[in-house]
């Protein structure tokens, strides 16, 4: 389990349950934000172990963008300054010493339309696959199709078949066993 702690005490448990200590109050005038990534199966482990279902856990588990933290940092500390009166310190400690590239997935457009059980072709599906985010190198055979990292959900080459499919409409699928 990871925990957030300061040189005396445990803080929180990351990803899961924040501390009494790090509530806001009418009476909070100075906050430190923390944006993080946590690994969703960690999460999803110490949730159970702990009984602690959160909505910080449940955000967690489905995944998150590991590269979106800074993004969301900013956005929340605009926030706290636009609603709240609140300003920012002039420097923000930024600790992520390895970000997290996007992965590229080989796509078979011939084993897309086995699967599917229809005809597709490679640049129809290459088309469908930009349309979502995803960047296609070539509409060739194979594709070589670059995941951002905000679809932690997309890993393997299924997933990227699944997307054609859902594109294609799930309802001009045969059905056969």
């Amino acid at each position: 389990d990871l925990l957030i702690t300061d040189p005396r005490k445990v803080l929180a448990i990351a990803g899961v349950m924040g501390g009494g200590d790090s509530e806001v109050s009418d009476a909070t005038t100075e906050l430190i934000l923390e944006s993080a990534y946590f690994d969703s199966a960690s999460i999803a482990l110490t949730s159970r172990r702990h009984l602690l279902w959160t909505e910080a856990s449940a955000r967690f588990e489905r995944g998150a963008d590991p590269n979106g933290a800074g993004y969301a940092s900013a956005r929340a500390t605009a926030l706290i300054g636009d609603l709240a009166g609140g300003r920012a310190a002039p420097e923000v400690v930024d600790a992520y010493p390895a970000p997290i590239e996007p992965r590229t997935i080989t796509l078979r457009p011939r084993r897309t339309n086995a699967y599917l059980g229809i005809e597709v072709p490679g640049p129809r599906q290459a088309r469908f696959l930009r349309s979502v985010g995803l960047e296609v190198a070539e509409d060739a055979d194979p594709l070589a199709v670059t995941v951002p990292t905000y679809r932690p959900d997309i890993t393997r080459e299924v997933d990227l078949i699944e997307e054609v499919a859902r594109l294609v409409g799930l309802d001009r699928l045969p059905s056969t066993l």
